[in-house]
């Protein structure tokens, strides 16, 4: 009869296993929250950037990501087969049947008051992500070219019935205020990482490459995502992964962190 008990080799893998979380919740903390609204809420958000190019279009950071659901939980990782097909590296949720979809990113300023976990602050007026799937980004790429691009434009944002994508079906336009304007409005008191207090704008631009964590096939296969090939080698989990359902991907209800 086995013991639960782990010992040897399983107890080396169990270590190996809890460094590659820890290191998870590292390369995680400190990221920006990204955008979303339940069922029937509405949220106020400005964008930070969003600029048409000569032609008239949006052109906005890109990339593709998985959702992935363990454990009761919604994750998202970047696909770096199909976002850098170049390097030639294999994403091992890609090999268990799950497809990838695109993103593209914007930076916005939530303006709703969102209590702590805890109860103790409110946030307000907070710098987050918006990663908009294809139909997402249709809906405001319409709204851009309206508008003459997104930077400085605000929004009341409204996400109508159970199967609405959770960024949002429903954009309406408030107002439009110069970038440099919303950056004077927008300042906080930080540190200059010498000791010394500054005040800066958080009016800026994300620095998506930090923001989005990418990590290889072999440290997604690493976080038991997944499967393996013959060339490959093993997996930290012998459990494939079980993609979720089409219409979860779409709904992506849980898309986000929350405050």
């Amino acid at each position: 009869m086995s013991s639960w008990l782990k010992t040897g080799k399983d107890s080396a893998a169990l270590q190996k296993q809890e460094e590659v979380e820890a290191q998870k919740r590292k390369d995680e903390q400190g990221k920006m929250f990204r955008f979303f609204v339940k069922q029937d809420e509405e949220a106020r958000i400005t964008f930070v950037d969003g600029a048409l190019d000569k032609d008239g279009y949006l052109t906005p950071p890109r990339f593709y990501e998985h959702g992935v659901k363990t454990a009761g939980k919604f994750e998202t990782y970047v696909c770096p087969e199909k976002t850098n097909p170049e390097s030639g590296d294999k994403c091992p949720i890609c090999a268990s049947g799950d497809r990838p979809y695109l993103v593209s990113l914007f930076t916005i300023i939530d303006h709703r008051e969102i209590p702590s976990n805890d109860g103790t602050k409110t946030y307000k007026d907070t710098p987050k992500i918006l990663a908009l799937k294809p139909t997402g980004f249709e809906l405001i790429a319409h709204k851009a070219k309206k508008q003459g691009g997104l930077a400085g434009k605000t929004f009341d944002v409204s996400r109508l019935g159970e199967n609405a994508v959770a960024t949002g079906d429903v954009y309406d336009f408030v107002e439009s205020n110069s970038v440099e304007e919303l950056q004077e409005k927008y300042k906080r008191e930080t540190s200059d990482g010498k000791g010394n207090k500054v005040v800066k704008t958080f009016f800026v631009p994300a620095n998506y490459e930090e923001e989005i964590v990418f990590r290889t096939g072999d440290e997604l296969r690493e976080l038991g995502l997944g499967v393996a090939t013959a060339s490959q080698g093993s997996v930290t989990s012998n459990k494939p992964y079980t993609p979720p359902s089409q219409q979860y991907a779409e709904d992506n209800k849980d898309y986000s962190k929350e405050l």
